[in-house]
């Protein structure tokens, strides 16, 4: 046995977890306006050496126009997450509904992921210890058919019609 001292992290002391979304469906093809699905995402810490600890997740599904085109059907859409180890993946299933009068094309899921780590340093502007990143997952929905009736035109063909008459 040779002993070895002073072995330190090649990557430096800024080195912090990173999340990559390594999957995120919906448990039915097609997501219709107004339907209920199960949203599954799997996040991966993709650091090699630091587990990130304390995790807060938060799912939104506010659309670039500020409604809320997902929301989430039981719950709570922020839970915690005690460690992520480096290397290893949490997954997590939502059920979710889509807004009833949402028109066909691509929405947005964010996920915030608020988290700490071993050595991490406190924000010298604010003192908050923690780190924040953000991911914006889309999915398709399909709106649902409405028939229009347009341009009614009324007549009679011996005589006008008069308000009242059948």
């Amino acid at each position: 046995n040779i002993p070895i001292l002073d072995v330190q992290n090649d990557l430096g002391s800024a080195s912090k977890p990173k999340f990559r979304v390594s999957k995120y469906e919906a448990d039915i093809e097609e997501l219709r306006a107004g339907s209920v699905f199960n949203f599954n995402f799997e996040i991966t810490n993709t650091h090699s050496s630091v587990a990130a600890k304390n995790i807060m997740l938060t799912l939104s599904g506010k659309s670039s126009s500020g409604q809320e085109v997902f929301t989430v059907t039981q719950g709570s859409n922020s839970f915690f997450v005690s460690k992520i180890g480096p290397g290893e993946t949490f997954s997590e299933t939502l059920e979710m509904k889509v807004k009833s009068d949402t028109a066909t094309g691509a929405y947005p899921i964010n996920l915030t992921i608020d988290y700490e780590y071993d050595g991490i340093e406190p924000n010298l502007q604010t003192g908050d210890i923690g780190e924040t990143e953000k991911h914006e997952l889309n999915l398709q929905v399909i709106e649902n058919a409405r028939p229009v009736v347009d341009r009614v035109d009324v007549y009679s063909w011996d005589r006008g019609v008069v308000v009242g008459n059948p």
